[in-house]
């Protein structure tokens, strides 16, 4: 008598083998078993104890154990892709919250950049212009005329210059208020001439229309360096000299140290704050900042140099 097929038998051993429940799996290859017993039987071979024990094994027992392990393979696979989801979540709703954080910061500083700082630039205009207009009609007031407008337009720049920096805070920057770049030099050289600082700027090479905000933070270089040169400088003529060559625009200023500069050199705790954050600023593209007084210790020098893209 032929023995029945063995087919049917290792496709139902695989199937129940890849039931995701375990009990019914369990009580299957149990009944699997008996089937694989009986079967010689049924087809009248003779009883061999080994030959039972391959038929168990390779008729239910192996196809039960691949059923299981490609369930348990597609479930570890489904549980993988879960918590890769679950993670990806998470992070866009870190992302989010960190966004909001900081967006709910820059807003809180900007309220008070306008509550403190604007009021009281404000009022140094005003007051400013007031004096001014009760100069004009006195007598031998033309130098006190001349220092009070001076007065009166750079708080207005700052002003401008304020505004500027709230609206980026707030994430609204007005797209027909550019900021200065170098081609505002000369107006910054005229409100620090008002003031009483001297400053000459002489061009080396070809000028390149350099990157928007790279030409911002140059003209912001140049406008730290040619404040501290007021604050702390000699008087004098302060130099600026822009150079263009292949590897990039370097800007190098030049003042005559004063006695206030050379005492806040003598203090070690001194922050630095702006030239701290002229570097900062100058590494934001990748370039590179030196300062110092000169050998001869009576003039201050600053270098920055801004890699351009030879394109």
């Amino acid at each position: 008598m032929p023995l029945p097929n063995r087919a049917g038998l290792l496709i139902s051993a695989y199937r129940v083998g890849a039931w995701p429940n375990r009990a019914p799996a369990v009580m299957s290859l149990l009944c699997l078993t008996a089937g694989a017993v009986m079967r010689p039987i049924l087809g009248g071979a003779p009883f061999e104890q080994g030959r039972f024990l391959l038929n168990v094994l390779g008729d239910a027992l192996l196809p039960w154990l691949v059923g299981r392990y490609t369930t348990a393979r597609r479930a570890y696979r489904a549980y993988i892709a879960e918590l890769e989801q679950r993670s990806e979540r998470e992070q866009a709703e870190a992302r989010q919250a960190m966004a909001a954080a900081i967006a709910e910061e820059r807003s809180n500083i900007a309220r008070d950049l306008h509550d403190v700082i604007s009021h009281h630039v404000s009022a140094i205009g005003m007051h400013a212009g007031v004096a001014r207009m009760r100069a004009t009609t006195t007598a031998g007031a033309q130098d006190l005329t001349a220092s009070l407008t001076a007065v009166e337009t750079s708080s207005r720049a700052a002003m401008l210059d304020l505004r500027r920096l709230l609206d980026v805070l707030h994430g609204n920057p007005a797209e027909e208020d550019s900021q200065p770049g170098l081609d505002n030099l000369p107006e910054l050289l005229d409100t620090l001439c008002a003031v009483g600082l001297r400053a000459r700027v002489s061009v080396h090479g070809v000028p390149s229309r350099p990157p928007e905000s790279l030409d911002i933070a140059a003209y912001r270089v140049v406008q730290e360096t040619l404040a501290k040169a007021l604050r702390h400088g000699a008087g004098g003529v302060a130099e600026v000299e822009l150079r263009y060559d292949r590897a990039g625009l370097t800007v190098t200023t030049s003042n005559p140290l004063g006695a206030n500069a050379l005492a806040t050199r003598a203090r070690p705790d001194s922050p630095h704050r702006g030239l701290q954050g002229m570097r900062n600023r100058v590494t934001m593209f990748a370039g590179s900042t030196s300062y110092g007084p000169a050998p001869d210790g009576n003039t201050w020098i600053t270098t920055v140099t801004f890699p351009l893209d030879p394109s």
